[in-house]
């Protein structure tokens, strides 16, 4: 009974996030390549060279806790260490209105902490991790305690075990970082929260890549399908001549020759400096 449970749980949240079509389209997969998972659950080697515990792949329905967002939820990987120095790096030299130090790092969907082990590398005032599940944000207490004794941290840290969206951020001025912790409704609540005065639509992908290629924006990706060939022609012109990159989601280069006219495998353009890092979460997350 409680396989079948956590299998409709599973399908729920299948079809909230992929639709009916998404859902059928991966459950044939997984049946058609029957690939082995437990490779999934090796320890990364962050854990092996500092006697951690951040590995492993874990789905929303496992980490579900009773709240109404559940199904919202993304489920749980670890950032990937480079991944994370290459964004903190390119936010130091952008640079912000203020020294780092005058920052809080606050980590909306923690996990198991390793964003914020890996944050203690910078000065930051505070180092804040918000986690809704209450497993992992233990996991995640039991791993900076070990962090702490072998790397002391000039920030203190702390996790909390809450809905981001019940979150109080502190009155200090905030990076906020995700790895992708939940659905584009909670992110827009969040956003919405946190005060931001001006987000600025973009309806078509011209529009997207002229603020990449202009520097405006570092990438626009479209995981899925990202409408027809001809919608990311002139697109792809105008970020590849000021010098950017433009691959189908999975790193692939876009033919506009061949018979096939849909870009099923969606669309990255980038201005090349996080083009392969933007792939790598793609492949991870399973786009």
């Amino acid at each position: 009974m409680n396989a079948l449970r956590v299998a409709i749980a599973k399908v729920r949240w299948s079809l909230n996030h992929r639709g009916v079509f998404g859902t059928l389209k991966t459950a044939t997969g997984r049946l058609a390549s029957k690939k082995n998972e437990t490779s999934a659950q090796e320890p990364h080697p962050f854990d092996t060279q500092h006697g951690v515990d951040t590995s492993g792949l874990l789905t929303a329905v496992a980490l579900a806790s009773g709240n109404p967002n559940d199904l919202l939820g993304t489920g749980y990987s670890g950032t990937p260490p480079s991944r994370f120095r290459a964004v903190t790096e390119h936010w130091i030299a952008a640079p912000p209105e203020r020294p780092t130090p005058a920052y809080s790092f606050i980590d909306i969907g923690s996990g198991k902490g390793r964003a914020m082990m890996l944050a203690t590398d910078y000065p930051f005032a505070e180092i804040i991790g918000v986690e809704m599940n209450a497993g992992l944000a233990q996991v995640a207490r039991d791993n900076l305690e070990k962090w702490q004794a072998s790397n002391p941290s000039r920030s203190p840290t702390r996790v909390v075990c809450q809905d981001a969206l019940q979150f109080e951020f502190p009155t200090t001025p905030c990076l906020v970082y995700l790895y992708n912790p939940f659905a584009e409704p909670i992110l827009k609540q969040l956003i919405e929260r946190l005060g931001v005065e001006k987000a600025t639509p973009r309806g078509s992908a011209g529009l997207k890549a002229t603020d990449v290629a202009s520097g405006r924006a570092d990438f626009y990706l479209h995981p899925t399908q990202a409408g027809k060939r001809w919608d990311t022609c002139a697109p792809e012109a105008i970020v590849t001549a000021a010098g950017g990159v433009c691959t189908d989601a999975l790193g692939n280069t876009i033919d506009y020759g061949g018979p096939e006219l849909a870009n099923t495998k969606g669309f990255l353009a980038s201005n090349g400096k996080l083009h392969q890092a933007v792939l790598d979460i793609v492949r991870q997350r399973g786009q």
